[in-house]
């Protein structure tokens, strides 16, 4: 039903080997991405947002209806769920900042194994089971947003999205109404989690349960089951929020997802090294599904995409993984033919099948080298790491010395060189320093009067800047003035004296006071 093979083999060793390659492949990953921590359970990238809506919540109160970051009152509208579970576990004493670290690593493992179980029940033939599990592991963006500290609540929604696939696929095969609900039951608290994960998952479920279905009426209805599930799963929330805010906060965050282009498409499969390695199998394993009229990955594929395109990066790679190793699975099949002519070979069989040990060989050999260029590239070569740093030790010093040093409220331009969705640097600094800064993108997709596009666009021309008359020319606009600069990337364009007030300086991060323009300067004027 869900690609063009054959059956798996009922042998029991048959049945225990690719599971087991799988297993060590899945070992190697989370190895992988403990390594990123470096021994310091920190916070990856963002979340700083996130844990103040947890100590909102675990100082009680119920549901704020504002929360109080980087001077704005973000409307609490986010969906609540890995709130409310990281809430409940500080006021059992867990620190706030611990949480941020491990719960994302935690539900990031559990949605790699729930993924490696559905492929497991959707892809009836061992090897292309194998390679796709390889891929989805070791591809960068199928976990790196989802471990970072935002990870609080996108992770949630991720493992919630994978479970209802689970149970949608089990429903699919055995029939009864308790799995649709269950699988409903699992929108739903995606959808509690991240909104982008619980339509993903809504859409998902919904081609699992109707994809080519032998009893389409039977299977709508269990599908409406399961979207009154997830609907009363929601309910509540829906209705404290919309009675509150109205969809306002909606309205506004909706305008910040957009497509961004072909590229987009091809970027969860990227590798910097070797950037053909997936993006050619994937266009061929595309090209074979397509063919075979096989449309359900196609289809998953295109549907995130129009659904859910800032989300695309991550939800895509299940999808493409499985297009990837369809494939290398035709690459080998089409070199095994080429070396052992058989013209009663199926197009789509290597072992098992009616293969000899030779074919068999040379087959796993080829799978073998594929899985082994891709881990050293993924692990040793170009292993992740960049977008997934935390606050370091310098950063850290310097934000305690402004918390304790200057009046509260100071207005900073927060320069670190990074792309926003991933600059440690300014997402932490309200949490950590206890001041506002002016160019600082989160929370704001959740404000009227395009702050979003505005604060974007803001940000990327501080860190895009080239060369210091343009990063001034850049900080110019910045109504109210900022006061304060924090330079993290050592950009040497504060030591005008007459503008710039140098008050702070370690080894890598450095606080200026901007002064007052002289009377009669260009500035001032």
């Amino acid at each position: 039903m869900w690609e063009p093979a054959t059956e798996r083999s009922d042998a029991p060793a048959a049945r225990w080997r690719p599971a087991a390659a799988v297993a060590l492949l899945f070992a190697a990953a989370m190895a992988q991405r403990l390594s990123v921590f470096g021994g310091s359970w920190l916070p990856l990238s963002d979340g700083a947002l996130f844990v103040v809506f947890i100590e909102a919540l675990a100082a009680g109160g119920g549901f704020p209806a504002c929360i109080d970051f980087n001077g704005h009152c973000l409307p609490f509208a986010y969906p609540p769920l890995s709130f409310l579970i990281g809430a409940g576990l500080v006021r059992l004493g867990a620190d706030p900042l611990l949480f941020a670290a491990w719960y994302p690593f935690l539900m990031t493992t559990l949605y790699s194994a729930a993924v490696l179980l559905l492929l497991r029940r959707l892809l009836a033939r061992d090897l292309l089971f194998v390679l796709a599990a390889a891929v989805f592991l070791f591809v960068t963006r199928s976990f790196e947003f989802l471990m970072m500290g935002g990870g609080i609540s996108r992770a949630t929604g991720a493992l919630c999205f994978a479970l209802a696939l689970l149970a949608a696929e089990r429903a699919r095969r055995r029939g009864g109404w308790l799995l649709p609900g269950l699988a409903g039951l699992a929108v739903g608290g995606a959808i509690l989690s991240h909104l982008e994960w619980g339509i993903a998952g809504a859409f998902a479920v919904s081609l699992v349960m109707l994809y080519r279905s032998p009893r389409p009426g039977h299977d709508f209805l269990r599908l409406c089951l399961a979207g009154t599930v997830a609907a009363l799963a929601i309910a509540p929330w829906a209705a404290t929020v919309l009675g509150i805010h109205g969809t306002a906060p909606f309205d506004h965050a909706a305008g910040t997802s957009s497509w961004l282009g072909l590229g987009q498409f091809f970027a969860p499969l990227t590798l910097k090294i070797a950037p053909a390695l997936l993006v050619l199998p994937f266009v061929a394993g595309m090209a074979a599904a397509l063919w075979h009229r096989q449309w359900f990955w196609p289809a998953l594929l295109f549907g995130f995409l129009a659904l859910t395109p800032r989300q695309f990066d991550t939800v895509a790679v299940l999808p493409q993984a499985v297009l990837v190793a369809l494939g290398v699975v035709a690459g080998i099949d089409r070199l095994v033919r080429a070396v052992s002519p058989d013209r009663h070979v199926p197009p789509w069989a290597v072992p098992p099948g009616p293969a000899g040990p030779p074919r068999r060989a040379l087959g796993l050999a080829a799978a073998a080298i594929f899985v082994g260029i891709l881990l050293a590239i993924s692990v040793v070569l170009s292993p992740p790491g960049r977008n997934l740093e935390q606050a370091t030790p310098d950063y850290l010093e310097a934000t305690a010395w402004a918390r304790e040093t200057l009046p509260p409220g100071r207005r900073f331009v927060v320069i670190s060189g990074e792309a926003w969705q991933v600059d440690e640097v300014a997402e932490w600094f309200p949490y950590y320093s206890g001041h506002v800064g002016v160019n600082i993108v989160q929370g704001t997709e959740w404000l009227p009067d395009r702050a979003f596009a505005r604060t974007v666009a803001l940000t990327r021309a501080i860190n895009g800047a080239q060369g210091c008359r343009a990063l001034h020319r850049a900080m110019a606009p910045i109504v109210p003035p900022a006061s304060h600069v924090l330079d993290a990337s050592g950009t040497g364009c504060f030591d005008d004296p007459a503008r710039f007030g140098r008050i702070f300086g370690n080894g890598s991060v450095e606080i200026f006071r901007i002064l007052p323009a002289p009377p009669g300067s260009a500035a001032a004027s």
